[in-house]
């Protein structure tokens, strides 16, 4: 695994731990990214056929940022949400404050 992992990666701000007998550097558990409510919030109600991934690409320009979804509206299986599950989105800018800044 790389040593430094993409910005849009869960584990960009993880620290990596490096296996001298293996000789190779990984990421162990991370905790969860947290975000406050806000005003600017959205929601969006979960319909037959939706894909994180596409929220995210739709609400933040960034597919890659499905897992951000998951952790803001604790979901442990992202595969398997009922129809009618209520998501809350934050606004862009706060996203990229987030995981950019």
């Amino acid at each position: 695994m790389s040593a430094t992992p993409s910005v849009f990666s869960p584990y960009a701000r993880e620290r990596p731990f490096y296996d001298a007998g293996a000789r190779e550097t990984f990421y162990g558990p991370r905790l969860p990214v947290e975000l406050a409510p806000a005003p600017d919030d959205t929601f969006h109600t979960w319909r037959e056929g939706d894909r994180l991934p596409l929220l995210a690409h739709r609400h933040w320009g960034e597919p890659r940022l499905w897992w951000l979804l998951c952790d803001l509206n604790d979901l442990v299986d992202p595969e398997d949400l009922p129809v009618g599950t209520v998501l809350r989105i934050p606004s862009r800018a706060r996203v990229e404050a987030l995981v950019l800044g």
